[in-house]
C-alpha cells in the first residue's frame, strides 16, 4: 500500500514542474508515477485528493480565477510605463512607428497559473506577440 504522503507529493511535484495550481487527471496520467484509483481509493476522490495536497480543486479554481484574465486599465499603464512604452522583444514603439500596436502579455501563461499582476506581465507588439505560437 502507498503511503498517502507518497500519493500526495507526486500531485505537488507535478504542479510545481507545470506551475500549475491544479492537477488534471490527463496531465496524471502522462507525468504522474501512480494509478488514478490508488487516490479515489485513499482519499474518496480525485477532487479530496487535490484538496489534501493544498491544491484547488477545479470548482474552486474557476470560482477563483473566473475574471483575473483581463487586464485592467490602471494595470496596463502600470505594465507599459515598467517596459518603457516598447516592445520588450524587438523594441518597437508607437513613437517612432504609428503602425505599432502594443499588447499586454502573461509571462507564464494564465492557462498554466499565471497571475495577472505587473510581475508577469510584458509588453509585447502585435508581431511578436502574435509569433509566439509559431516559435
Amino acid at each position: 500500500m502507498i503511503p498517502p504522503e507518497w500519493l500526495l507529493a507526486d500531485l505537488v511535484r507535478i504542479a510545481e514542474r507545470y506551475k500549475m495550481q491544479s492537477v488534471t487527471k490527463k496531465k496524471y496520467l502522462k507525468h504522474g508515477k501512480y494509478a488514478i484509483r490508488q487516490y479515489h481509493n485513499r482519499f474518496g476522490g480525485w477532487d479530496n485528493a487535490l484538496s489534501e495536497a493544498g491544491l484547488l480543486t477545479w470548482h474552486k479554481l474557476l470560482a477563483v480565477r473566473k475574471d483575473r484574465r483581463a487586464v485592467g486599465a490602471r494595470l496596463r499603464y502600470k505594465v507599459l510605463e515598467k517596459d518603457n512604452f516598447k516592445c520588450v522583444k524587438c523594441g518597437a514603439s508607437p513613437a517612432t512607428d504609428a503602425g505599432v500596436v502594443l499588447h499586454i502579455d502573461h509571462i507564464v501563461p494564465f492557462s498554466k497559473g499565471g497571475e495577472t499582476v505587473c510581475e508577469n506581465l510584458q509588453t509585447l507588439c502585435s508581431k511578436c506577440n502574435f509569433g509566439k505560437g509559431v516559435e
